[in-house]
Formats: C-alpha cells, sequence, structure tokens
C-alpha cells in the first residue's frame, strides 16, 4: 500500500505513528513506508491493533460483497453507471470540493516530479506538495497521480478544459518551488505555457501527455512519455533533434 501523505522526517516521528496507524484499522496487514526508519515506527501499530479483528469488523460492514470468493471481496465506491450524471459522480467522490481538492495535488505531484525528471534527470526524489512539505515521488506515486486523473478525465469528473487550466496553475506553483535552482527553466511566463521548445515547455509538455495518454499506456506504466521527453531536453540541449 502506497501512501504519499507520510514524510521520511525524522523529526516527525509523531505525525508518522499517527498517519499509519489507519493501514491495521482498515484490516491490512502491511503497508508501503519510506525507510528503514520509518518500518520500524510503523511495526509498533501491529502491537497495538489486531489487523485480522479490523479485517473480521470490515467483513460484516455494508462494503463487503456476499457470497463471493474466500472471505468475500469488498465493494469499491464508484460512480452508479456509465451513464450518470457527473453530479452523481461527484458525489459518489465526496463532493466537488474534494474533487477539486484531489485535482490539484495530483497536478503538483505530477508536475513537481516531472519537471526535475525531465528537466534535470532527477528521479526518486522529496518534492514538496502544496504545503511545501517534501514528499518521496518517484516513478510509482507518478504513475497514480496520473492514472487518477486520466481516469477522472475518461469519465468526465473533470473536463480537459478544466484539467488543462489547473495544470498551468500548478505549474505556477511549482516552478516558484523551484525558483532558486538555477539549472531549473520555468514552465509558465506571464500566465502561458512557455512556446519557446526550451526545457520548460518540454517539461510541461511531458506532464500533460501522461494523462492525456494515460488510457493507452500499457498498465499505466510512465518510462516511454518521460524517456521522450527527456531526449527532447537533451537534444535542446545539445543542439540537435532528437530522436523518438
Amino acid at each position: 500500500m502506497h501512501d504519499q501523505g507520510v514524510t521520511d522526517d525524522i523529526a516527525a516521528p509523531q505525525a508518522m505513528l499517527h498517519e499509519k496507524s489507519g493501514h491495521p484499522l482498515t484490516g491490512a496487514n502491511t503497508a508501503w513506508v519510506p525507510s528503514p526508519t520509518a518500518a520500524c515506527l510503523h511495526s509498533l501499530h501491529y502491537f497495538q491493533v489486531s489487523s485480522k479483528e479490523c479485517f473480521e469488523k470490515r467483513k460484516r460492514g455494508p462494503w463487503c460483497v456476499s457470497g463471493s470468493a474466500p472471505g468475500g471481496l469488498f465493494r469499491v465506491p464508484v460512480a452508479c453507471s456509465a451513464s450518470a450524471e457527473v453530479e452523481t459522480k461527484l458525489l459518489a467522490l465526496g463532493g466537488i470540493e474534494e474533487v477539486t481538492s484531489e485535482v490539484r495535488e495530483a497536478a503538483q505531484a505530477i508536475l513537481g516530479y516531472v519537471s526535475r525528471w525531465v528537466q534535470l534527470g532527477v528521479g526518486c526524489s522529496k518534492v514538496p506538495d502544496l504545503r511545501n512539505v517534501e514528499l518521496m515521488e518517484d516513478r510509482a506515486t507518478l504513475r497514480i497521480n496520473a492514472q487518477l486523473l486520466a481516469n477522472w478525465k475518461l469519465h468526465g469528473v473533470v473536463t480537459e478544459n478544466e484539467l488543462r487550466a489547473t495544470l498551468v496553475e500548478m505549474a505556477e506553483v511549482v516552478d516558484a518551488q523551484n525558483a532558486k535552482d538555477k539549472q531549473y527553466e520555468s514552465m509558465i511566463v506571464n500566465g502561458q505555457v512557455r512556446g519557446d521548445g526550451g526545457k520548460g515547455q518540454i517539461a510541461f509538455e511531458t506532464a500533460v501527455s501522461l494523462i492525456w495518454t494515460g488510457e493507452e499506456a500499457p498498465n499505466g506504466y510512465t518510462e516511454e512519455v518521460l524517456h521522450q521527453g527527456r531526449r527532447r531536453v537533451k537534444s535542446v540541449v545539445a543542439g540537435s533533434p532528437a530522436v523518438m
């Protein structure tokens, strides 16, 4: 289970202890953690909570599909049908405010990781979120966020215009967060995506492509799009056309 909400900050053990306790409480018997320190802290939760007992309680809850394969399966809360109105879908996902917040956070995380990967070749690293809290981001978290937005775009939870406007807004946030890095090139100039074909424009276009091609991407993998963007940047720096 991957959790982007936990930092690898050793100065905040109380936050780690509080946040990850939710995993065994849902009946989960394992969880993703960002470091050996976090693993040691999280192991304490399994002494405090019986994940097996929590799982048994959930099996008797409203989300369990009775008569399914061993132990039953949990029913995922989704929109009623493919033809449901957008309002119904939004309600199923927690309302317009919840959806807007999720879209902004996912867009910012994608741009924060992709801009540095494509421009500078920096992979797994700490990337500031919307609250400027540094979170560990890698291709796995990128894949999750890109597929979330691709899925919501496909099913009409968010329109293409809304999504593109949010990406521009979040790109400005990411630019500000990287303003002190002399090797970083901004993606946005005067409220608009750069149009000079440079590193910043390529980074933004790569982030957009991850979402817009998400439906066709095999298993949602990000490697092909990321490497295409990185090759384009290298070609721009070297002054020669990219070989795609």
